[in-house]
């Protein structure tokens, strides 16, 4: 049976896969647009190396919300 996961770990979750469709929908909009991929390409990897961060616990939700809030 899967774990069940926490509130804030549900929020985090929802804010990463909102982010992440919102920046997709422009690129597929715009394919034409080098600049909207490769920032697309650069955040998703930022967004990841900031999951694995929050999984080793160097870093903590707050500071995630506040660098998306950062980069929209």
């Amino acid at each position: 049976m899967p774990k069940e996961l926490s509130k804030k770990t549900k929020l985090f979750m929802a804010n990463i896969v909102r982010f992440m469709q919102k920046k997709t929908m422009l690129v597929r909009r715009n394919p034409d647009i080098e600049v909207y991929k490769k920032d697309y390409e650069d955040w998703k990897k930022e967004a990841k190396e900031f999951i694995y961060a929050i999984r080793s616990e160097t870093k903590t939700y707050e500071n995630f919300d506040k660098w998306l809030e950062g980069n929209k």
